[in-house]
């Protein structure tokens, strides 16, 4: 059986990526960043700028808007 991978992303918004094996589906995954949360999930970023006043960083992970970290979420092997 031939195993794919269908990745649909041609709205800018929305993701969908399905795994097939022959005709059985054995993933499905959908989401939109317009109405999912980015809250406890993870995606890659850059530090765009270091706050020591109000102890956090804030991200720049391809949103309109920067991510708030708390330095308190940031694993202490990590800096």
């Amino acid at each position: 059986m031939s195993k794919r991978i269908f990745i649909d992303g041609n709205i800018s918004s929305e993701l969908c990526i399905i795994a097939t094996d022959g005709q059985d589906i054995n993933y499905f995954d959908y989401s939109d960043e317009l109405i999912s949360s980015k809250k406890n999930n993870i995606y890659p970023g850059i530090v765009s700028r270091v706050e020591p006043s109000l102890q956090a960083a804030f991200i720049d992970f391809g949103s309109e808007k920067k991510a708030f970290l708390p330095f308190d979420e940031i694993h202490p092997g990590l800096f």
